[in-house]
């Protein structure tokens, strides 16, 4: 607010310019200036009050703080056009809010402002809501003999409202009245302008009437938002039920029903006339008769849209969690290797839908026809062991609601290697020589432990293999009293064998350079990591340091690390370690007696002397 004080001569000021306290019109524009911010009402909750910038929110458990009128419209239009399940935010208190007389309040916590806010409903708010001075605005004062004392000009309405509350502390012998023209700028049509106190009375309590009525919420731009943001659906009709409308922002229009196979689709606008925000349909492959044309948007309050066309109308429901559902699956296509029919196994489920990451709830059925999918006819009763060749399924995931999409599922039964394992290496197994063995124990299995079959059987003869004749009863702990010797795998996959030798070695270990003295130096020098076991590699995680210090072991990975005890053996079977009292997860395993039988200068192979199925292999690094 200025003041430009200077004293003329005027003509007397009449009741049409002059402003009196308590007046009608003095009323009316205090009314009309008051604090009216409804663009935060998400926020307090009242439009006679308004939050005080910046404040700070906790959305999805994350701090947010708005600063600007700017940031509180980015977020209200976040909020209105995303799921509103997806998004919870909470005040952070205290807060200041502003009241309609523009003065501030502390509310230290959500009661406070609740209460504020259902104070708000006995308070007249219809002026501020819909009609806007178009500042700025200036007032002439004057003394008792009509010189002007002072010009004061205002840029807003709190300056406005401010002002007019002084008029009943001016003294009596001053006299204020507005300087016409004024120009108005209503929500509800085109701006207007008022040349006296009378004028500006009558059209400012005319104005009542539209700010009165129930405001349809339709901003053009809100609007396209939120209808590309999600899909949506036609409800409260039989004609269109399970029609899904997407809105591509090239204004490409589609309309799913349930099948992506079978989409309908055709162009779409969104256009503003005459203060009504139309929808216009066209191009459609089908409905067209229903559906095309112009269809006025009459409410967007609510997460919904009602529009209509001559004396049709519909309810345009956003299905934001339906889009949420459906856009965790796609079709599949899945391969598995044939039998001598051509035919394979496939667990639909377990390659489908249990390899999707999806949080919504929904219903999944396989049919083999598309007709049978939409009618939910003739499921197929047992998805996990389904036999076909080459096949096209139908997979139905239903909502909860009802609503469903049908994704193709196309099953490719093919010719496979299923040998391939078997027949990336000859196989050679070994152990040590000693000199008071007779025979020699070999775990077959060992050979071949990585790799799957139906059947696996051996055999010391090929003739012995490939008439399946004489197969060795326990290849676990098979004996040989040979030094170098072969035996024969048998191999049986989907209805087809193959035949694998297998070389069995009895060598020399722990030769001179491995005797107890030089292992127990190079275990200590280095560190030492486990990278198999029993096969695996589940415990190459963890690092053995072979403390100087006597018996002292520390094992480790990254999350734990403990102190245990160790020792090197020397007998007639060769040299060994002992690991005990190590208590820490799974590698606790390695507690016991383990028989040194490949011993080199950076990696020893041991097999565990409690159970000669078991080996390990460690490896040393020195940095």
């Amino acid at each position: 607010m200025s003041c430009q004080e200077e004293v003329s001569q005027i003509e007397d000021p009449t009741d049409q310019e002059a402003l009196v306290f308590n007046s009608s019109l003095v009323e009316v524009l205090r009314s009309t200036t008051s604090n009216y911010k409804s663009s935060d009402d998400f926020l307090d909750g009242a439009s006679c009050v308004s939050v005080q910038l910046p404040v700070t929110l906790i959305v999805n458990n994350v701090a947010m703080t708005l600063t600007s009128d700017a940031e509180l419209q980015e977020f209200q239009l976040m909020l209105n056009t995303a799921n509103t399940t997806e998004i919870d935010f909470n005040i952070v208190f205290p807060i200041t809010v502003i009241l309609s007389d523009y003065t501030t309040s502390l509310i230290a916590e959500e009661e406070e402002l609740e209460n504020l806010s259902a104070a708000c409903e006995g308070i007249d708010s219809s002026y501020a809501s819909c009609l806007n001075f178009i500042y700025p605005i200036s007032f002439s004062v004057f003394n008792a003999n009509f010189n002007t004392v002072e010009i004061v000009q205002v840029e807003d309405d709190q300056a406005f409202y401010e002002f007019l509350g002084t008029l009943s502390q001016a003294e009596n012998n001053l006299i204020v009245s507005l300087n016409y023209p004024l120009h108005l700028n209503p929500s509800y049509g085109d701006n207007f302008t008022v040349t006296d106190n009378d004028d500006l009375l009558v059209n400012v309590t005319s104005a009542e009437t539209f700010c009165n009525e129930e405001p349809t919420n339709c901003v053009e731009d809100e609007v396209l938002t939120r209808l590309e943001a999600c899909s949506w659906s036609l409800v409260e009709n039989s004609d269109f039920n399970n029609l899904r409308f997407v809105f591509h922002a090239d204004g490409s229009l589609e309309l799913l029903e349930g099948l992506i196979e079978s989409e309908i689709i055709g162009s779409w606008n969104l256009s503003s006339t005459n203060g009504e925000i139309m929808l216009t349909f066209s191009d459609l492959t089908t409905f067209e008769t229903d559906l095309e044309g112009n269809w006025i948007i009459e409410d967007c309050s609510g997460d919904d849209f009602t529009i209509s066309q001559n004396s049709t109308t519909y309810l345009l429901e956003q299905q934001c969690d339906l889009d949420a559902l459906f856009n965790c699956f796609n079709d599949f296509e899945l391969v598995a290797c044939a039998d001598l029919n051509g035919e394979a196994v496939f667990n639909l489920s377990a390659q489908t839908i249990e390899t999707i990451s999806c949080t919504e709830t929904y219903n999944a059925t396989f049919f083999t026809s598309q007709s049978d999918a939409q009618s939910h006819s003739n499921p197929i009763p047992d998805p996990e062991a389904y036999i076909s060749a080459t096949e096209t399924l139908f997979l139905k995931i239903e909502a909860a609601e009802g609503e469903f999409q049908l994704y193709s599922v196309f099953l490719n039964a093919v010719g496979c290697n299923d040998f391939e394992c078997f027949d990336a290496e000859n196989q050679v197994l070994e152990t040590c020589y000693t000199d008071t063995a007779v025979l020699y124990a070999f775990n077959l299995m060992f050979a071949y432990q990585e790799c799957t079959a139906e059947t696996i059987t051996f055999y010391e003869q090929l003739m012995e293999a490939e008439t399946e004749v004489n197969p060795i009863s326990d290849p676990t702990a098979y004996q040989t009293a040979l030094l170098n010797t072969t035996v024969y795998a048998r191999v049986e996959i989907n209805q087809q064998f193959q035949i694998y030798p297998i070389t069995l070695n009895v060598v020399t270990c722990n030769e001179e350079s491995c005797n107890a003295t030089t292992v127990e130096a190079r275990l200590a020098t280095c560190l030492w990591t486990m990278s198999s076991y029993n096969g695996s590699d589940n415990l190459d995680g963890y690092t053995l340091d072979f403390q100087s210090e006597p018996g002292v072991l520390e094992v480790y990975d990254d999350s734990i690390s403990v102190t245990a005890a160790w020792s090197v053996y020397e007998n007639y079977d060769g040299v060994g370690i002992d690991f005990y009292g190590i208590s820490t997860s799974n590698i606790q395993v390695i507690n016991g007696s383990w028989l040194i039988i490949t011993c080199h200068s950076d990696e020893m192979m041991l097999q565990s002397l409690n159970d000669n199925n078991l080996e390990m292999v460690l490896n040393r690094t020195c940095e």
